[in-house]
């Protein structure tokens, strides 16, 4: 349960990090529109949403290779230096000078410094090249539309450092959105397959954020009431101990 929930995490800040796809024009067309949807959405190079309150909703379905099931139903809120990140297993509170992690399943609470690399939400352009090269390492096996969906398929048929197999995106074209992607893994992976479903987008949400801290401790530095009997975990820089 505890990598799965780790594997859930990172993805869900992999997300609020506009962890976009680019994909070469030069292949099929299903790989065109998909990189055009996912290049409308990644923000790499739109300043006009860096003031913008943004809300993702997705769920992700990890399956294992006992064919235990993990699902997580995430709702994301992102403005300038803030996340809120929610999920049945995690949630995470980030400011620009701390991280607070909330995991009620475990009932650990952890506490972190924050730093100039986490508040940056732009990846730079080597990462995006990045993820070109092991896409463009593919092989088009499924580009076709069905009850007015699109799907690609695409076959891993190189060398993979992430273990990945195959990927499948169902996306609708003409309204240049992502319906879903599903990840399937090799053996040597921990997990078999990550299907992550997406929900709502908005880049005008009326969400609201306070200091992480004030999600986790009262101003005398005891754990809020509702996280009594939690394990706290205080990894910050110049950390003060809390009863």
């Amino acid at each position: 349960m505890k990598s799965h929930t780790l594997k859930i995490i990172s993805v869900g800040v992999a997300l609020c990090f506009n962890a976009g796809v680019s994909i070469s024009q030069t292949k099929p067309d299903c790989l065109g529109e998909v990189r055009a949807i996912e290049e409308k959405t990644n923000f790499r190079k739109d300043t006009t949403v860096k003031d913008k309150n943004i809300y993702i909703s997705y769920t992700v379905r990890v399956t294992d290779w006992e064919n235990g099931v993990t699902v997580s139903n995430i709702k994301m809120y992102t403005h300038m230096q803030y996340m809120h990140f929610f999920t049945e297993q995690a949630n995470i509170y980030r400011d620009g000078k701390e991280v607070v992690m909330i995991l009620p399943i475990q009932k650990i609470a952890i506490i972190n410094s924050t730093n100039s690399a986490l508040n940056d939400t732009k990846i730079s352009e080597g990462f995006f090249e990045m993820r070109k090269g092991f896409l463009d390492s593919c092989e088009v096996v499924r580009c076709e539309k069905v009850s007015g969906r699109k799907i690609l398929e695409l076959k891993v048929v190189k060398d993979n450092i992430s273990s990945i197999e195959s990927i499948t995106y169902e996306y609708d074209a003409e309204q240049a959105k992502m319906i879903s992607t599903r990840v399937n893994y090799n053996e040597n992976y921990k997990i078999k397959q990550m299907l992550i479903t997406y929900k709502d987008f908005s880049l005008n949400s009326d969400h609201k954020y306070s200091a992480s801290r004030t999600y986790l401790m009262e101003k005398n530095g005891h754990l809020l009431p509702k996280l009594s009997g939690y394990e706290f975990m205080d990894n910050r820089d110049l950390k003060k101990k809390y009863k």
